[in-house]
């Protein structure tokens, strides 16, 4: 016999409906409530500011401006590093110190060898999520009164 959908004991519920979105919401929220999320949101974004002027051109009718510099290698390894970074935040919560100093010198390396650090976006959003990074602590676990 199948249980009803809303039995709580049913685990065969769709997840989509308003009850079924609350529920990915929620898991959502708890997940990102236990980890730097902010932080890794932040390096991500660094990291993609800071690839991104390299190979970007942009076209005014039949003029091209393009940035083709030596810069482009090492924005392309210091984004990599601080994509990677920002995964770091997400997966292993754990080692945000390491990693959020990581982050910070990157982003302030990147400000000589990568165009000004993507024209000072990527650094100031690397700094900014190394700072956060830092400064994240977790949640205290609650205990039961059983």
């Amino acid at each position: 016999m199948k249980a009803a959908p809303d039995d709580p004991g049913d685990t065969t519920a769709r997840a989509d409906g308003p009850d079924g979105q609350q529920r990915a919401i929620a898991r959502f929220r708890e997940w990102r409530y236990t980890r730097p999320f902010w932080a890794g949101v932040l390096t991500e974004l660094a990291g993609i500011a800071i690839m991104t002027p390299p190979y970007g051109t942009l076209r005014f009718g039949d003029a091209v401006v393009a940035l083709k510099t030596l810069g482009g290698v090492s924005a392309t390894v210091l984004g990599v590093v601080l994509v990677m970074c920002g995964l770091a935040h997400w997966l292993r919560p754990a080692t945000r110190i390491p990693v959020s100093v990581l982050v910070m010198v990157v982003s302030l390396l990147a400000l000589v060898a990568a165009n000004l650090g993507g024209f000072l976006i990527g650094t100031l959003l690397g700094v900014a999520g190394g700072a956060l990074g830092l400064s994240w602590q977790p949640a205290a676990r609650q205990e039961d009164d059983r």
